[in-house]
């Protein structure tokens, strides 16, 4: 029981950690887009 959830909180820690990535990579090709504009 312990190890599941152990697993359940890694996997939310990767899920939270691949949101914060994706937001930072469309910031960051928002950026450059509008200084190519």
């Amino acid at each position: 029981m312990h190890k599941v959830y152990q697993w359940r909180c890694m996997l939310q820690l990767i899920d939270n950690v691949y949101l914060v990535t994706s937001v930072f990579y469309l910031v960051i090709i928002d950026q450059v887009a509008q200084q190519l504009i």
